[in-house]
Order: C-alpha cells, then sequence, then structure tokens
C-alpha cells in the first residue's frame, strides 16, 4: 500500500464503505463520468463522506476512504454502476477550501489495524462469536437478509476488533461528526465502547439498523 501522500480524483457518497469491504456506487452527468475515467487512470480514488443533509468531511485531518475501481458497467442501468473495493482509510491534507474542485490530496493510514497487532506486550486481543459486538453484528445482518463479506472467510472463528468496528459503522445511522471521531481515534477501544453503549439502549436484532 503506497503510504506517500496521493493526489487523486474523488468522489461524494453518502454510503459510508469501510476498508476490507465492497461498495456499489451509482451516478450519472458528466462530472460522474470524467471522475470515474480520471480514477481508472490514476489506479484509485478517494472517497469523501457526506450525510444525507448534504454536510461533508473536507476539513484538512478529516478521514476519507481510498477504493480501487474494481468494474464500471456503462449500459446495463440507466445510472452508471461502480463496482468498488476499499483498500484502506486516508487522512485530508488540505481544506476543501484549498482542494482542486476534482482532486483530492491524501495519505494512507492504518491506525486501528496496527492498534490490533498491539505490542507483544499488550496486543488488542480478537473477538470471537461469543463476543456482543460479534454476535449482535450477526444478527442484524441476518435480520437484513444479508449475506456474511468475503472477508468473514479469513475470520472463521474469530474477528479483529478493527474488522468488527469497521464493518458496525458502514451500517450504524449515527452522525457524520461522530464517525468521524471515532475513526481518527488511534485505537477502535473508543469505538467499541460507543457500539457497546448502544446495544445496552436498543435491540439491534428487532431494530434492524437499516
Amino acid at each position: 500500500m503506497n503510504t506517500q501522500p496521493q493526489t487523486l480524483p474523488y468522489l461524494l457518497t453518502t454510503e459510508h464503505g469501510m476498508p476490507m469491504s465492497q461498495l456499489v456506487i451509482k451516478g450519472s452527468g458528466l462530472r460522474f463520468t470524467q471522475t470515474i475515467a480520471d480514477g481508472l487512470r490514476a489506479g484509485g480514488i478517494w472517497l469523501v463522506m457526506q450525510d444525507k443533509c448534504g454536510t461533508v468531511a473536507m476539513a484538512k485531518g478529516d478521514i476519507m476512504m481510498l477504493a480501487h475501481i474494481d468494474a464500471v458497467d456503462w449500459l446495463s442501468d440507466r445510472q452508471i454502476v461502480l463496482n468498488l473495493h476499499i483498500q484502506a482509510e486516508g487522512i485530508l491534507h488540505h481544506d476543501a477550501a484549498y482542494a482542486s474542485t476534482t482532486r483530492l490530496q491524501g495519505e494512507t493510514i492504518a491506525l486501528w489495524s496496527q492498534a490490533t497487532l498491539g505490542s507483544p506486550a499488550s496486543p488488542l486481543p480478537a473477538l470471537d462469536t461469543h463476543d456482543v459486538l460479534v454476535t449482535r453484528l450477526l444478527q442484524s445482518w441476518q435480520a437484513q437478509g444479508r449475506s456474511l463479506p468475503d472477508d468473514h472467510q479469513a475470520f472463521p472463528m474469530t474477528y479483529p476488533p478493527h474488522w468488527i468496528c469497521w464493518r458496525w459503522l458502514e451500517i450504524l445511522p449515527i452522525s457524520l461528526a461522530t464517525k468521524q471521531r471515532l475513526l481518527k481515534h488511534p485505537t477502535p477501544l473508543l469505538c467499541m465502547r460507543y457500539i457497546k453503549k448502544i446495544i445496552r439502549h436498543s435491540d439491534l436484532s428487532v431494530q434492524p439498523l437499516r
């Protein structure tokens, strides 16, 4: 993974996919088409988080996602269908006011995955299927008729904490500001505590998140 600053085309999206996942985005128009073409040439695009009210996370230091374009369907749908593989988190290098209208500069980071590995003296333990974060996540997916992501095959009995937190952040209806705050924390521990607090106050298996 390239950890040097990268200036890439970007898309604003209300679908907040996290690393180690697939994402499908549909769009149309000249701007969307040009971004896809530029992303194919550049080898990737930045995904910038936006909420339903139009607020975007485009301040210096905000977290965005680096995505690889796996496939583009130009013709089968009324809109262009973009299949993405989200590879890593990135940190925005400059405020939106100083950004190009079509490209952003950022640098990939791996705070949570590195924190999960931890030090030999105090690594963050993997989560097994008895952990409430794992059981409630799987129950929520089952209630929605969702299948397990391909990554699940790599963790049949235990799950890295950062992987579980990423999956929760993809489905939790939390504010953009809160999501950014959790992602900027150097370890997944704050996110784990936050999700457990939500679980204590709601029955997620009865009230699907989406």
